[in-house]
């Protein structure tokens, strides 16, 4: 059963780069439009920073992030309650 936890760890794990991306994305477009210039852009924002700090991009990562950060607590708590319930002493599940 532990096992089944691998795939939202990972899902996890690539959701909260690509949260951490965005937010990088999003400060450096902001700093773009400020006009300071820290680079060869002169002040231009690339078109990978324009699509990335749209909202809709947000909130469909902040909505994804949180249905696998869901899904991974309850397959937590079913890890433990399945470890809780295999007890070698009892020889019934109570429940």
């Amino acid at each position: 059963m532990g096992s089944g936890l691998t795939p939202w760890t990972i899902a996890l794990f690539v959701l909260t780069v690509a949260v951490w991306l965005l937010g990088r994305a999003g400060r450096r477009r902001e700093r773009g439009r400020s006009g300071a210039a820290d680079g060869p852009t002169e002040g231009r924002v690339s078109a990978v920073a324009r699509l990335t700090s749209s909202v809709a991009v947000r909130v469909a990562v902040l909505v994804i992030t949180l249905l696998v950060a869901v899904g991974a607590v309850i397959d937590v708590y079913r890890i433990g309650c399945e470890g809780g319930l295999a007890r070698p002493f009892l020889n019934k599940r109570v429940r």
